[in-house]
């Protein structure tokens, strides 16, 4: 598994894997809980006549106020849309209720949606923890804040008391992987401390991202400077970040880069940073499989403290990547996220440093023959460019066996116009499937 780019508050770069969840407001994006499958487990007793026995109330997307269903007294549920599951009346003896979600496939979940909870009088809808698991067995608890709104349309307790309430959950970190989500339940008021005699609600829904990726926050974009470029020419690729909703900015970025190796060379990535920057930022360059990971970051030593640094304006932040043409044909150049492997593209949040989703980018570049037509690096014309080349190249510097000609412009095969030991190395480099930095 490929590891993540994090900023340490001590202001070191370091290798992490925390990513912060943004909560969905009602009705953003996809209900993931839309018709999913549920069971109640652990002591719960519905009040009739509010019952759920079929399991279906919870995700059918009715509820108090949709239109259809409405309010029918100060404070009592729905027949058909709302649930009334038992406490235990007395506020001693603790009553727990389990509901537990079946995803029809995996998600990243960012927060959960409660539609039409009471919390006055004798009825108090409490969320005592959120569990996640992948497989339905092994369960990890979930961080979340809470915030709740007063439903307006919903009648007042007595006529002046607030008591019906929409309530979110956001998750600290989104969570990936979920295909089964535990919800908690008792009737414990805060207020009080004590348990009250009926949780109420009317529907339970989840917002996030349908797949495994982390939700993008920000986008790249590539610009090439020519669409086509001759074997033994160079041609940059500007990629740069905009759309940035992180919550605080960008102070870095990880780019897992992908090309086509046989007819491109990367020999370069110089980060493009803002003004704000100056001379603090800095560019890591290094290979992962067969990924090439270009990390652009800020490295100022007030970085957790000014918020100067932190990156909202569009293309002002990103990398120029130098690639030298080997071969003819078109070569695809990408930055995108890999969910089956789980790769992806973060942006790093300034302030608490967390990594946040980014949406990818690619463009292709044609290479046009050159005139002899052989690849670069190709020193010796036998149709491949490998270690043979590379010891070509040294007993060229080393006055053994002059090269002319055609293949001493192969030779040069990092293009600065020398034939030595670093095209040597590039070329041991390409031969092994990384770049030439």
């Amino acid at each position: 598994m490929r590891k993540l780019l994090c900023i340490a508050l001590a202001i070191t770069v370091c290798l992490g894997f925390a990513v912060v969840g943004v909560s969905a407001a009602e009705g953003e994006g996809e209900n993931l809980l839309a018709g999913a499958t549920y069971t109640y487990s652990s002591g719960v007793t519905f009040f009739s006549p509010y019952t759920d026995d079929a399991r279906t109330l919870l995700t059918d997307g009715k509820y108090r106020g949709d239109g259809n269903a409405t309010f029918n007294s100060n404070h009592t549920a729905t027949e058909g849309t709302s649930v009334e599951m038992v406490g235990d009346g007395t506020g001693n003896v603790p009553t727990e209720t389990y509901i537990t979600f079946t995803l029809a496939k995996e998600v990243t979940l960012e927060s959960l949606f409660f539609r039409g909870i009471r919390r006055n009088g004798n009825r108090y809808f409490n969320v005592a923890g959120v569990e996640t698991s992948r497989d339905g067995s092994t369960y990890t608890e979930a961080e979340f804040t809470e915030s709740s709104a007063v439903i307006p349309e919903a009648p007042l307790m007595g006529g002046a008391e607030e008591q019906f309430f929409n309530l979110t959950l956001t998750f600290k970190k989104a969570v990936r992987h979920v295909a089964y989500i535990r919800v908690h339940i008792n009737t414990l008021s805060p207020v009080d401390n004590q348990r009250k005699y009926l949780a109420q609600v009317d529907e339970i829904e989840a917002y996030g991202s349908d797949s495994n990726a982390y939700p993008a926050h920000a986008e790249l974009t590539m610009q090439t400077a020519k669409s086509s470029v001759a074997v033994g020419a160079t041609v940059q690729v500007k990629v740069l970040i905009k759309n940035i909703k992180t919550p605080n900015g960008v102070v870095a970025l990880d780019l897992p880069l992908v090309y086509d190796t046989q007819k491109l060379l990367l020999t370069d990535a110089v980060g493009i940073y803002p003004s704000s920057w100056k001379n603090t930022g800095f560019t890591v360059k290094g290979t992962d499989g067969n990924k090439t990971w270009v990390r652009v970051v800020c490295d100022a030593d007030d970085l957790a403290t000014n918020s100067a640094y932190n990156v909202k304006t569009d293309n002002v932040l990103g990398v120029t990547l130098t690639f030298r043409a080997l071969a003819a044909g078109a070569a695809g150049i990408t930055i995108d996220n890999d969910i089956d492997n789980d790769v992806y593209i973060f942006a790093v949040n300034g302030g608490d440093f967390e990594n946040y989703g980014v949406s990818g980018a690619s463009t292709n570049v044609i290479v046009t023959s050159s005139s002899s037509g052989a690849l670069l690096g190709d020193v010796n014309g036998d149709g491949t460019v490998d270690n043979i080349d590379a010891v070509a190249v040294l007993r060229h510097e080393a006055n053994v066996e002059e090269l002319k000609g055609d293949k001493l412009s192969r030779a040069d095969f990092n293009g600065d116009g020398d034939v030595n030991n670093m095209d040597a190395s590039a070329i041991l480099r390409y031969d092994a499937g990384m770049p030439a930095f």
